[in-house]
């Protein structure tokens, strides 16, 4: 039982530190005890390679690369006590839309919010923020009790007061309702954690592990909780914090100080190492030029100089000529773009880089997402966009959601006919030709419909429809009472057409219609599945992908029909035996299908990575390319959330609720965003931005 904290600046070799003791440890004993490497979830990748190639190490399973969630998992998996069902963000999004439905007369500020897209998933990250702030809704509940109606504040202060006791009041009721809806049932992130406190004491491979943690640079309430757990029942705990030296007992530095964040963090774990009786140490990596740019003084003055005021010039040239530093303008983003690709191209031909030694982080990387796609499928350069994709509009999630509409709206065209585009209504065998004419069938019967104006129960009738075309009345009274030829086989293929289409969705109106609980509103989508045969469809489409060598279009259709079938899995395991209306059923199945994610993994080792300098792990970078370096976008500018105001986190925060301010944490948490951004690169570092917008409106530069 140990706490041993490694500072250093960025680039300083904490990682390789903490990489290079864990390699000694198995060149000594490849059989020993645990060696568990704790990296943040989304660095767990990067981590197994790193771990993978080890010089000198053939495989182990020795030493591992967790998250906290996954070691929890692991501990339960030994210990026991994880009898409950998993349960994600998107069945708590589920749930939370049913409680909010059944609290609706009882909620003062909230009663609407679950209705509208996005504030379910504002809902359920606050509710996971304070599950990991350790608040339980009886906290919640005593904020403002007793009341007090005579406090002396001002009319405009006392509003505001009484507003946030509302909110408050709202959300313990919510919060409230969701934990006795999953409590001793499910099990979510959050539970995870609390069961790795709970069975720490009883683990016999975590009291024989050597811990190291790595990549984080702050830690919430439930984290802190798990480190104390690990300092008090495992062999030793070694974190690291990017930290230029040991904090003294008091003061921080100034709160816009890049090292403010992690300066807070060690002091905290040095007072928990106290409390515990545990003993501490602290080992300060040298002060010296980082590892990381001792080949190119240029990046190194510049990690060293970024924050220092004011900043000393850099008068020496680079090493051959090399331009390790380059801020570039450009005059809209696509150009922008297309300049980055060029010196991509460039690296690659005249200084032999390979495309997995560059990335590109984007601020705003939504503005930058399509035009990046485009510009380097155009130059051949492969790439993996590290983000999580929304599975919305998805053919299969797009399908279900039209054919839900389709059957409880009365069949209104565009629901009809979002469904039959999604090309799921064909054979599973059918493609190329055959696809294109079924298209074409669906795109006739379409203006067909529109013509006359068809819904509701003629779609149902079992009567061919037969309505004449026509191009105005005088053309009606010239027309022969019979068909011609042309206009039989054109009927006869609008008839089929339609047959098709309805078919299916005629049984699935019918099995929804005789279904009374959540579980047999769920088999009746689930037989919609299977007699389109969804599954088949998902596979044809993944094979064609994969001929076309589309990696990604291949795990998204993949994950897509797993992911659909566990949210209707999770429907029925938390509610499957209650007894809804099918607007509410659609409205709950509507909240899991909008929180849907795919997370991929890069299909390929020699690729550019593009992502977002909040998520993406790119520290094996030597080349990087940031984009869109204009004010608000990098450093981003504080984003409010939209359920509680600064000034109100800022008045739980006083009354003992740890949620920080968001603007305030957000200044704090870009400033170190912005130096571990920009000391990544090992050889050159490329800045840029566009002069306008796509409205044509000046954009200033960040730096």
């Amino acid at each position: 039982m140990s706490l041993r904290l490694i500072l250093g600046r960025a680039g300083s070799g904490k990682t390789t530190r903490c990489l290079e003791e864990i390699r000694r440890a198995l060149l000594k004993d490849p059989q020993g005890t645990p060696l568990y490497y704790i990296i943040p979830e989304q660095a767990t990748f990067q981590a197994d390679y790193a771990l993978a190639t080890l010089p000198g190490i053939k495989g182990t399973m020795r030493a591992q690369a967790l998250s906290f969630s996954r070691l929890a998992y692991r501990v339960a998996q030994e210990v026991g006590g994880a009898r409950g069902l998993f349960i994600d963000d998107t069945g708590k999004a589920m749930v939370l839309r049913r409680v909010m439905e059944a609290c609706r007369p009882q909620l003062k500020v909230y009663a609407f919010k679950g209705g509208h897209r996005g504030a379910l998933e504002s809902l359920v990250d606050l509710y996971n923020e304070l599950r990991r702030s350790r608040v339980d809704p009886a906290r919640l509940e005593s904020l403002f009790t007793p009341a007090s109606p005579s406090s002396p504040l001002p009319r405009e202060q006392k509003n505001a007061h009484l507003h946030l006791k509302d909110k408050v009041s709202d959300l313990a009721l919510i919060y409230g309702e969701m934990s006795q809806a999953l409590a001793g049932e499910y099990l979510d992130a959050e539970d995870y954690l609390d069961l790795l406190i709970h069975n720490a004491p009883a683990s016999r491979e975590l009291k024989q592990a050597e811990i190291w943690v790595d990549g984080f640079s702050t830690f919430n309430n439930q984290e802190r909780a798990v480190l104390s757990a690990l300092l008090e029942h495992s062999r030793g705990v070694t974190v690291t914090l990017c930290l230029d030296e040991d904090p003294p007992g008091t003061g921080f530095p100034a709160e816009l100080d890049p090292f403010y964040p992690t300066s807070l963090v060690c002091r905290r774990l040095k007072q928990a190492a106290a409390a515990l009786k545990v003993p501490c140490r602290v080992e300060t990596l040298p002060a010296g030029p980082p590892r990381r740019f001792w080949q190119n003084p240029t990046l190194g003055h510049l990690e060293k100089e970024l924050h220092r005021q004011p900043p000393r010039p850099w008068l020496q040239e680079d090493i051959k000529g090399r331009k390790s530093l380059r801020l570039t303008a450009a005059p809209h983003r696509r150009a922008e773009v297309e300049g980055m690709a060029r010196e991509m191209i460039r690296l690659a031909r005249e200084e032999g880089a390979r495309w997995r030694d560059m990335a590109v982080l984007a601020g705003g990387l939504e503005d930058y997402r399509d035009i990046l796609s485009t510009v380097l499928h155009d130059f051949d350069i492969p790439f993996f966009l590290d983000q999580k994709r929304t599975l919305l509009h998805h053919p299969l999630v797009e399908f279900l959601r039209s054919a839900l509409e389709a059957v409880q709206r009365n069949w209104p065209w565009d629901a009809v006919f979002r469904c039959a585009k999604t090309d799921l209504l064909l054979p599973p065998a059918a493609a190329g030709k055959e696809r294109e004419a079924w298209r074409e069938r669906v795109n006739r019967l379409e203006n067909y419909v529109l013509a006359f104006g068809i819904s509701g129960s003629r779609w149902r009738q079992e009567e061919p429809w037969d309505f004449r075309e026509r191009d105005d009345l005088e053309e009606e009274e010239r027309q022969s009472p019979g068909f011609s030829g042309e206009e039989e086989k054109h009927l006869q293929e609008i008839n089929v057409t339609r047959n098709t289409l309805r078919a299916p969705l005629i049984l699935f109106q019918e099995r929804l219609r005789q279904a009374a609980t959540v579980r047999e509103k769920a088999e009746a989508l689930y037989r919609l599945l299977e007699d389109v045969q969804a599954a088949r469809h998902l596979e044809t489409w993944r094979e064609e992908a994969l001929s076309r060598g589309d990696v990604e279009k291949v795990r998204e259709h993949g994950q897509g029909y797993k992911l659909v079938l566990d949210l209707l899995d999770q429907l029925v395991e938390i509610m499957g035996e209650d007894d809804i209306s099918n607007p509410l059923f659609i409205r709950v199945l509507e909240a899991g299908l909008e929180g849907l994610r795919l997370s991929l993994v890069p299909p390929a080792l020699d690729q550019v990575l593009v992502g977002t300098p909040d998520r993406t792990q790119a520290d094996l970078t030597r080349y990087l390319f940031i984009l869109g370096a204009s004010d608000g976008s990098f450093p981003a500018r504080p984003r409010e959330n939209a359920l509680f105001t600064d000034e109100e986190r800022e008045t739980l925060n006083d009354l003992g609720v740890d949620l920080t301010p968001q603007g305030e944490k957000q200044l704090r948490e870009e400033e170190f965003l912005v130096y571990r951004t920009l000391t990544l690169p090992s050889r050159q570092l490329w800045v840029s931005y566009p002069l306008a917008d796509p409205e044509g409106r000046g954009l200033l530069p960040s730096l």
